[in-house]
């Protein structure tokens, strides 16, 4: 269910903290990621759009949330989507049927192991990302996720672990492929 207010507030709340997280750094680590992020944001909106450089930042934004909360906000989600109709990326209607099926397919997975194995967040996430990427590109989209997955799984060490920058990765190397 999606509930803007509280989507807003908490994501306004899960930013002061992951500020306040990045305000324990010293002045020089704290430059060095702000002028990353900067140089990243900046360089993508050269190379193709102001709009890219904005989808970049909303999706950076998601996966700081993500990695420290475990949760994707709803209102970033609509902030993406809305991003990507303005810069008139494409769309793909057929990829939505696949989508359908790995939300059907999750559906059925928990309902087999009695638990939860992935977050709606990240379904959502993915969905909206295989709406913008073409079909011959998804399977390159779910190898791309999957290995930054494997990778980010061995580095957390735990049975949870955030997947949206996984997903990120995958959209935005198959997106910018194309």
């Amino acid at each position: 269910m999606f509930y803007p207010i509280q989507s807003i507030g908490y994501t306004w709340n899960t930013s002061k903290q992951i500020y306040g997280v990045f305000s324990g750094y010293s002045l020089n680590s704290g430059l060095l990621i702000i002028t990353s992020v900067t140089a990243f944001i900046v360089m993508s909106s050269l190379h193709l759009s102001i709009g890219f450089g904005i989808l970049c930042g909303l999706l950076l934004w998601i996966s700081l949330i993500d990695m420290y909360d475990r949760i994707i906000p709803d209102i970033l989600l609509l902030g993406v989507l809305f991003t990507l109709w303005v810069i008139d990326a494409p769309t793909y209607p057929i990829s939505l049927v696949i989508a359908a099926g790995l939300i059907l397919i999750k559906l059925g997975l928990e309902a087999l192991y009695k638990k939860t194995l992935v977050g709606w967040g990240d379904i959502k996430l993915l969905t909206l990302c295989l709406v913008f990427a073409p079909l011959n590109s998804i399977s390159a989209l779910f190898f791309i996720s999957g290995s930054f997955g494997i990778i980010l799984h061995l580095l957390f060490r735990s049975k949870e672990f955030p997947f949206a920058p996984a997903i990120i990765i995958g959209f935005l190397s198959t997106y910018c492929i194309r």
